[in-house]
């Protein structure tokens, strides 16, 4: 993801560091000495950052080898300030199938404190009633402590058990986009479709959000919780667009909107010959063919024209392509397109009937007609209707 660094690979899942990361511990480091923990606090306190942010990772990978389960790929897993993001290739088809992916993260964090539970035994009976007692009677939730008489791993320990519950139980809240809003959705979707549900999960999760920046501006909130509030009401408003979107492209097919009539290239030829036959074609996707006439890239004019200009008309056209690794059939709609789209990180694909190359469909096409789907009420139905009939024929 533009902005990340990468920093592993596991099970072939790339493992990546978003640059604001660092703010985290910029704070930690600042918090350290406002409250006089001296250096070594500072040291301690960042090393409990990486440790907890390992927890994260593994919460990540719970929902990433649980969609793999049900061959849904992920791209990949980044660690944010406010927690991680497993990018997923697309959905899982089945509300049950969403259900296991989205609740495989927090499970995670729950066998985390489990497996952790039996280092507590070390410290004997009266001592462990000694923290339970202590944890039972606090009174100020801003000054949480435990008793002072324990070794360093119990400290450990009963803060990642705490952290790991609490992100565990946090992330089950029902709303977008935390796991319990999609739990909520895989259960609501069992009952009244994908749509449908992901509406109310939607507003829901955007009822949630509203009381935690009025708990956070009016009530015993904090400035966190009014940024965390007002991301998941965008959140889960994008999720709604994003599901209507879906049910619009569902009902058209790739043979009625793909384009004809394109340009395309032998992958041998060089970017200084191509040249002037597309300075004045505007800036359009164009199609690359291997020797066998088999399409293999796609690059665009602009591309083309930019990199004349910085010298590199030497190259030949398969050095600058995007390669194409999906093509489209004529009978797939335009959501399994949007889907391969996403996949390939492609801005154009080719449309095949069995081995035959019979036109092009650009990503920006897909958002053109959502957007003229997009319209509200009676002229909505109107454009839509008017959309079904032309692409049978009856106008």
């Amino acid at each position: 993801m533009k902005g990340s660094l990468r920093i592993a690979k596991i099970f072939n899942i790339p493992v990546e560091v978003h640059w604001s990361f660092l703010f985290l511990f910029v704070y930690v480091i600042y918090l350290a000495f406002k409250e006089s923990w001296g250096v070594w606090g500072a040291v301690s306190a960042s090393l409990f950052v990486l440790i907890l942010f390992l927890c994260v990772v593994l919460h990540e990978f719970g929902h990433a080898l649980m969609a793999r389960r049900f061959d849904v790929q992920t791209r990949d897993i980044t660690l944010y300030p406010i927690g991680g993001v497993a990018r997923l290739e697309r959905l899982p088809r089945k509300p049950v199938q969403e259900f296991w992916v989205a609740i495989a993260g927090p499970l995670v964090n729950v066998a985390i404190a489990l497996v952790l539970l039996p280092v507590l035994l070390l410290l004997g009976t009266d001592t462990i009633l000694e923290v339970f007692y202590s944890l039972y009677n606090q009174s100020d939730s801003d000054n949480f402590y435990f008793p002072s008489n324990l070794p360093v791993y119990a400290y450990v320990a009963l803060g990642l058990i705490g952290l790991n519950l609490t992100l565990a139980i946090f992330n089950l809240i029902p709303a977008f986009p935390m796991d319990g809003g999609r739990v909520l959705r895989a259960i609501l979707s069992h009952f009244m479709g994908h749509l449908k549900a992901t509406r109310i999960a939607s507003i829901v999760g955007q009822v949630i959000a509203i009381y935690f920046v009025y708990n956070g501006i009016m009530g015993d909130g904090s400035v966190t919780q009014v940024f965390i509030g007002v991301f998941v009401f965008l959140a889960a408003g994008s999720e709604a667009k994003a599901a209507n979107m879906e049910n619009s492209l569902q009902e058209l097919k790739v043979k009625d909107w793909m384009k004809k009539d394109f340009i395309h290239f032998e992958s041998t030829q060089q970017l200084s010959e191509i040249l002037p036959l597309v300075q004045d074609a505007g800036d359009r996707e164009i199609l690359v063919f291997d020797v066998w006439q088999n399409p293999v890239g796609t690059i665009s004019t602009f591309e083309i024209i930019e990199l004349c200009l910085k010298g590199g008309g030497e190259k030949t056209v398969s050095d600058a392509m995007f390669p194409i690794e999906n093509v489209l059939t004529e009978e797939q709609t335009l959501q399994d397109a949007l889907l391969l789209f996403q996949q390939s990180n492609a801005k154009t694909l080719p449309v095949m009937r069995q081995y035959e190359l019979i036109g092009i469909l650009e990503l920006n096409q897909i958002y053109t007609i959502h957007q003229v789907l997009n319209k509200s009420g009676k002229q909505k139905s109107s454009i839509f209707n008017g959309i079904k009939k032309w692409t049978n024929g009856k106008d």
